[in-house]
């Protein structure tokens, strides 16, 4: 109810770091899974998950060169991060990643990074085949069930922040042209 967002995993029993211990409740408008903690919100955003994971080097870096970090640490919005590895980005031709650094880049760095940033929540549940996703640089993507987004598979979906919602990628996502 504070609008932020859990990872629920009922395969393992878990709700964020807690554990179902079984007993359901039954009640008049639902059901209550007694847990074996007390939740607490968290106070990390988006780019702090990022930046902690170890995973995200190179794009945290990106964000900080192209000072787009306010928009991750924004915890008045909710965003959906599709965040792609530093694997993903080792993937791009030689020389890319450093080229886009570069002050003179600065634009199409903050371009790719926008794309791949939607305004709102999107958990992994919610995507539907060939839904589309307008992204905070403007363009429209689809998402697909078998394909991810733009060809990217989402290798982790809903890592839960105090803003949002990562889902990692595996490879970077290019604006259309």
């Amino acid at each position: 109810s504070n609008g932020q967002w859990l990872s629920i995993d009922y395969k393992k029993e878990q709700i964020g770091d807690a554990k179902f211990t079984g007993e359901l409740i039954p009640c008049s408008n639902g059901v209550i899974y007694v847990i074996d903690k007390v939740l607490t919100p968290t106070t990390v955003d988006l780019f702090q998950v990022l930046q902690k994971d170890g995973r995200f080097t190179i794009f945290t870096k990106a964000i900080t060169a192209s000072r787009q970090g306010k928009l991750y640490q924004n915890v008045h919005d909710n965003y959906t991060v599709f965040a792609p590895t530093d694997d993903a980005f080792a993937a791009l031709p030689e020389g890319t990643v450093e080229s886009l650094l570069l002050p003179e880049n600065k634009q199409a760095l903050t371009d790719i990074l926008l794309y791949h940033v939607h305004a709102g929540s999107v958990q992994a549940s919610d995507i539907t085949e060939g839904m589309m996703l307008q992204m905070v640089n403007g363009d429209n993507t689809t998402l697909s069930l078998t394909t991810g987004i733009n060809g990217a598979n989402i290798t982790l979906a809903d890592v839960a922040t105090a803003n949002g919602i990562i889902h990692v990628i595996d490879a970077v996502i290019l604006p259309p042209m």
